[in-house]
């Protein structure tokens, strides 16, 4: 998902509701102002004051957006034409205004003046209306300097192709790179490439964003499903029109573009909305905690300070999200240089897989085994949930050196940004084997939700407060 799409989702919903709190408040204005002139006689009704007025005001707009994201106005689906937005806003508008008139007649309270609701309902279709205007436009302008247009890839044969390569040529907001095939035949099309097998260094040469896939059959010796595959290490959005019989149960997202069905095939439900809703949690959690357990940091701090010599925070760089390595914090638990006695270790590793666990650890500090008990030693990491490398919840990030011996399939970890603590935390920590690790990470991934993660967070301070596999 590109990250302009979810900016300008979220300027999307900001519009939206800011547009509508703002026809309320001018619909009141202007039903004031027209009772001031003489000899004009408007129906009877009441205006609460301004105090009483604006928590309706922001109650019915947070409303609106409600129904407007039930109802799929907010999704990162196929682009909807100008014609076919502005009948969704009128109709669900409509729908809207309808509730809030039955809201009233329900509870048999004071009744709004009936120009007042009018106005604030035209005003609030033709705000929302401009305002989406106002996103098209910014995004045409982004558009001519290469922002948010996405590199398509297509791999298949048949009739169709032809079809869905001049549809995205005709949208500015895709650059068609080729047409992968395993039929080396002239496709009547200039962006015809070659071979299924050079999907790979297609891919790389072209930065392609997004694979359509045409066909279930598209190569004797290239499957499906190592395209999916593929697709999931290399974070490429994958879709496909459907002739496939099987597919994966979960995050599939079927969507209909000029009557043709496209089937997505999501690595993880965080994509879109949900990495969003996950990054607000972060942040309202994290800032929140940091502000809190600030005089703990200091206790910490000043403990590790008289235990040894040497910095407060061990900085170290890790792998994370699609890869990318960033400086990860901790408490400082070891002694100083603790990294240069680590080759001399490796022999006595306790635990199988690419990473180094050793119970009776020589290099760490008495004050650093309390930390590491307790899991103290974590805390500084709300820092990189602030800053943005980090979640709170995900799998943990490993050294760009461990990260070196991983298989293929270990790699489907960089699909979402690592975490302070996860899935495999709370059903082993330090006592799994890596492979299980890699399989509950995995399975978080696949089935993430928001209540998942204040369900792993709740059950972490549980494991950590019974100290359970802490060494």
């Amino acid at each position: 998902m590109k990250k302009s799409a979810i900016i300008f989702g979220i300027l999307t919903i900001l519009f939206d509701f800011c547009g509508t709190v703002f026809a309320f408040l001018l619909a009141r204005a202007v039903r004031e102002r027209t009772d001031l002139i003489p000899g004009v006689q408007l129906p009877i009704g009441t205006i609460p004051d301004l105090p009483s007025y604006i928590p309706f005001v922001f109650g019915v707009s947070l409303f609106l957006i409600v129904i407007f994201a039930f109802n799929g106005v907010y999704s990162f689906k196929v682009r909807q034409t100008i014609q076919k937005e502005f009948l969704q806003i009128l109709f669900l508008s409509v729908v809207w205004i309808m509730l809030v008139i039955a809201y009233f007649f329900i509870i048999h309270e004071y009744f709004f003046s009936r120009l007042v609701l009018i106005y604030s309902w035209l005003l609030t279709v033709l705000f929302i209306s401009i305002g989406r205007w106002m996103i098209r436009i910014a995004q045409a302008i982004l558009v001519r300097y290469n922002i948010g247009v996405s590199n398509i890839l297509l791999i298949g044969t048949g009739t169709v192709v032809a079809d869905m390569i001049a549809r995205f040529e005709h949208d500015r907001f895709y650059h068609v790179v080729g047409l992968l095939s395993d039929q080396e035949k002239d496709m009547g099309h200039p962006q015809f490439l070659g071979k299924v097998e050079w999907l790979e260094a297609v891919c790389r040469k072209y930065h392609v964003d997004e694979i359509l896939q045409t066909s279930s059959k598209v190569s004797d010796t290239y499957s499906s499903a190592e395209t999916l595959e593929f697709c999931k290490l290399n974070h490429i959005r994958y879709r496909f029109i459907p002739d496939l019989l099987e597919v994966q149960r979960t995050n599939v997202e079927i969507s209909d573009d000029e009557g043709l069905p496209i089937i997505e095939l999501k690595p993880t439900p965080l994509d879109g909305w949900g990495r969003v809703f996950k990054r607000i949690f972060d942040l309202f959690v994290s800032s929140i905690s940091l502000v809190i357990l600030s005089p703990v940091f200091v206790m910490i701090a000043i403990c590790i300070k008289m235990d040894t010599p040497g910095p407060v925070f061990f900085i170290q760089k890790r792998v994370g999200y699609r890869g990318q390595e960033f400086w990860f914090f901790k408490f400082r638990s070891m002694y100083k240089d603790a990294d240069k006695m680590k080759q001399q270790l490796l022999a006595h590793s306790e635990r199988k897989g690419p990473l180094f666990k050793m119970k009776n650890d020589p290099r760490i500090t008495r004050v650093g085994k309390f930390l590491r008990r307790t899991s103290l030693d974590e805390l500084p990491q709300l820092f990189n949930v602030l800053i943005g490398n980090m979640s709170l919840v995900g799998p943990r990030p490993h050294l760009p050196s461990e990260v070196a011996e991983y298989q293929k399939h270990h790699r489907l970890l960089f699909t979402i940004k690592p975490g302070i603590t996860g899935m495999a935390q709370v059903n082993g920590r330090s006592g799994l084997d890596f492979e299980d690790e890699v399989r509950f990470d995995l399975s978080y991934i696949q089935n993430w939700s928001l209540f998942l993660d204040i369900y792993i967070i709740l059950k972490t301070i549980v494991v950590v407060l019974r100290r359970e596999h802490a060494d």
